[in-house]
């Protein structure tokens, strides 16, 4: 089987385990220094710390998974911990403990969560917004219901709309008025967030943290609150954070204002990269930057207007957009409403390139891949484009045509060395519009729960630092998503996928795309990962922000 070089791997054979591998035709590398990004000393020593895994947003878990055959797992080996609407989209992995023990900090919606990682005993509950906080059995009554609607409308196409009118009326509401899923856990093991009132036109970044320091077991207790100062007409609402490596909070703002707060909110240093007049929306999917942020080790902040690709430069005393410094912005084909991913950072270590991925906003979407720093001198540049830009290629499912797929890509991409990978998020069969982009959205990850609406396919490429280009290195038919994929170590790729009309949990080859094995899990609302990530938890269980944000799913499989 063919290995990659240019993914950073090379074949080492260790164990029985490593052995195993091989005999099922999957390459088993080991962890080449330059294949993930640099521990960070302000975030969390966990593999997931923040919504995309890390500062750079590569989605990858950097373990090894589980080598298995394809069969049903058995009730023993599922877990599902209800949390609440939008409560159970995302959930971060603490640092360990003084006793060795990690918790799970979950919510920040309606409530804010602390599990026992182990156990995923719920040890503390904050509630933010009371009229809204769902308890344990009212999670389980809605999902029912939800089932009860599916079962309906996959039988009459009178109750499809219904349904997914249903479920965005819950969740619209959720989105705004959180406005933030990118959230993270420091090295202190404080949870921070963002709270936006669009009502009250508020928008604050909270810490919250254990009431007795260095007990897993504590209650949680909001520490520290900072509110985004707000003025003329536009609605500054908080949408991303990250840190840089140097400790200081970044904020991304839906109408365009960076922010570097210090970690204990006494100090705040802004730039603004809106450039010029945007329409502004309440709506979510309609914000001048509606994405994640990321940060590399040289204080390079990374993000997505409407518009434009842009480097933010944090010095260590100010954020500047001065090309002097080592900013920079390019415009990209952006469609209605720009890219729908957030900034993927590739290549680490001196000798590497080091790129920042996006795809583009418009139909017949691309990849694009910017040099994050200085463009290399020989650099001859892509004609007719700016000669930041290091490589482009099409984001295409191997169709028969080959072509590029016609609508814009709104899932984030998964990073591992100098590869890459998405799954196709539109399905052949487009669920209807609600009639607004925010229920749209929710509409469309819940009816990809239905055969009829289910998603196909993915694609991977590489960058070819030899030749400085992108290149395919393969697609896949399989039946993967609403989720995002993540690569780990020995060589494969876990998605959510659907067959044989359930949800399963898929392995593939991520040299190869060929399928190595699935967990069939059974056709349950609670199973559907409504496009979170997949991920692996500190115990090596695999976690999914599954039940399209209503929860928490741990598959524990009794593996060889």
């Amino acid at each position: 089987m063919h290995l990659s070089k240019y993914d950073g791997f090379h074949v080492t054979v260790r164990s029985l385990r490593v052995i195993l591998l091989c005999l099922a035709g999957i390459a088993a590398p080991s962890l080449a220094q330059d294949v993930r990004p640099p521990q960070h000393p302000f975030l969390a020593d966990s593999a997931y710390t923040m919504l995309h895994a890390n500062a750079a947003n590569t989605d990858s878990n950097y373990v090894e998974g589980p080598i298995d055959e394809t069969r049903r797992l058995g009730a023993d080996e599922i877990t599902w911990k209800p949390l609440g609407p939008g409560d159970g989209w995302e959930f971060l992995y603490s640092g360990p403990y003084p006793d060795g023990r990690r918790v799970i900090w979950a919510g920040g919606s309606n409530a804010v969560f602390k599990l026992d990682a182990d156990t995923l005993r719920i040890i503390s509950t904050h509630v933010l917004k009371p009229g809204r906080y769902f308890a344990q059995e009212q999670v389980a009554a809605f999902m029912d219901e939800m089932n009860e609607r599916k079962r309906l409308a996959e039988s009459s196409d009178e109750h499809i709309e219904s349904m997914a009118r249903r479920f965005a009326s819950v969740m619209v509401p959720v989105i705004r008025g959180t406005g933030a899923f990118y959230r993270f856990v420091s090295s202190d093991n404080e949870h921070y967030q963002m709270t936006n009132d669009v009502g009250a036109r508020t928008s604050l970044l909270e810490v919250y943290g254990d009431e007795t320091d260095g007990d897993p077991d504590s209650a949680i207790e909001l520490r520290r609150r900072w509110e985004i100062p707000q003025s003329g007409e536009r609605f500054s609402a908080g949408v991303a954070l990250n840190m840089t490596y140097d400790g200081w909070v970044i904020i991304a703002t839906a109408d365009g204002w960076v922010y570097a707060v210090s970690r204990d909110l006494t100090e705040q240093h802004r730039v603004s990269v809106r450039d010029s007049d945007h329409k502004d929306a309440d709506s979510w999917m309609a914000g001048f930057i509606r994405n994640g942020i990321a940060i590399d080790d040289d204080g390079g902040i990374y993000l997505l207007t409407q518009n434009k690709m842009h480097r933010v430069q944090w010095t260590g005393e100010k954020l500047s957009t001065d090309p002097s410094v080592g900013a920079w912005a390019v415009t990209y084909p952006s469609g209605q409403r720009g890219s729908g991913t957030t900034p993927t950072l590739m290549g680490w270590g001196e000798n590497n390139d080091k790129l920042v991925l996006i795809a583009d906003g418009v139909e017949q979407t691309s990849f694009r891949v910017y040099w994050r720093g200085e463009v290399p001198e020989d650099w001859e540049g892509i004609p007719g484009e700016p000669r930041q830009l290091a490589g482009i290629a099409p984001v295409t499912y191997g169709d028969d045509n080959a072509k590029a797929f016609p609508v814009p890509l709104e899932a984030s991409i998964s990073a591992y060395g100098y590869g890459f990978f998405t799954y196709n998020d539109y399905p052949l069969n487009p669920p209807p519009k609600l009639g607004e982009p925010d229920a749209n959205i929710f509409a469309n990850v819940l009816l990809n729960g239905m055969d009829r609406y289910a998603l196909k396919g993915g694609v991977k490429y590489v960058w070819n630092p030899e030749d400085r280009a992108l290149e395919l290195a393969w697609t896949t038919s399989e039946p993967l998503g609403p989720s995002i994929c993540s690569p780990t170590n020995n060589g494969l790729l876990f998605c959510m996928a659907r067959h044989g009309g359930e949800w399963a949990l898929q392995a593939l080859d991520w040299n190869t795309g060929e399928s190595v094995f699935h967990y069939l899990l059974g056709d349950d609302m609670r199973f559907n990962p409504g496009a979170a990530v997949v991920r692996f938890a500190p115990g090596g269980q695999i976690d999914c922000p599954c039940g399209v944000g209503w929860g928490l799913l741990r598959l524990s499989p009794r593996t060889h």
